[in-house]
């Protein structure tokens, strides 16, 4: 993955469309953690969207902020446990269900839900 082509892709968007965009990632690290053909996607998704939370460190409200860092300590630990989460299927469904409950947070948090203007 080219991570700075990624970046610069990303930043070209307002921060409520960013998070638009890591809610739509961890709702992929969601689904792909139960799936047993894309498991291998899991570890680049969580990578993915811990980047998504650093570069939004600028012009993102800073209560927004908080809440994004404590998401982000946990994708840490996810990830950095990956290699004992994937073979235990509770494990991965615990992950899938806590990857699903930070993406409608973080959606929530973008405020596009609310938002009348379309994405």
């Amino acid at each position: 993955m080219d991570w700075r082509k990624l970046r610069e892709r990303y930043l070209r968007d307002d921060w409520p469309r960013r998070l638009g965009n890591l809610a739509s990632t961890l709702g992929r690290v969601a689904s792909a953690t139960n799936n047993p053909n894309t498991l291998a996607t899991v570890p680049p998704s969580l990578r993915e969207s811990m980047l998504m939370i650093e570069w939004n460190l600028q012009r993102t409200p800073s209560d927004i902020l908080i809440e994004l860092a404590a998401i982000q300590s946990e994708l840490h630990l996810w990830w950095r446990g990956w290699e004992a989460v994937a073979p235990s299927p509770a494990l991965r469904n615990l992950l899938s269900r806590r990857a699903r409950q930070m993406s409608d947070r973080v959606l929530e948090l973008s405020g596009l839900l609310n938002s009348n203007s379309p994405l």
